[in-house]
């Protein structure tokens, strides 16, 4: 078994060849362009999102609920034939 010296003696080596120093490490690398140095926005809650949504689908059933039942019964027939 190698001697934990001769591991560190290897990985030194392997880094010294890995990583000269003509070409250094870059500190500042973002893979989104334009981003370097900002926050992400902030972003709204989902619950207040799907609250709108529903709230939307709501209204529209109360304005049209014949409508909202054949869409509704559609639905299930097609679930009926590929099930």
């Amino acid at each position: 078994m190698p001697k934990s010296q001769d591991l560190d003696e290897q990985l030194e080596e392997g880094l010294e060849d890995t990583f000269p120093a003509s070409d250094p490490v870059s500190t500042t690398y973002t893979s989104i362009p334009g981003s370097a140095g900002h926050p992400p926005p902030p972003h709204k809650p989902l619950r207040s999102e799907s609250h709108g949504i529903l709230e939307r689908l709501e209204n529209s059933i109360r304005a049209e609920p014949i409508r909202a039942v054949g869409i509704a019964a559609l639905v299930g027939f097609v679930y009926g034939l590929v099930r």
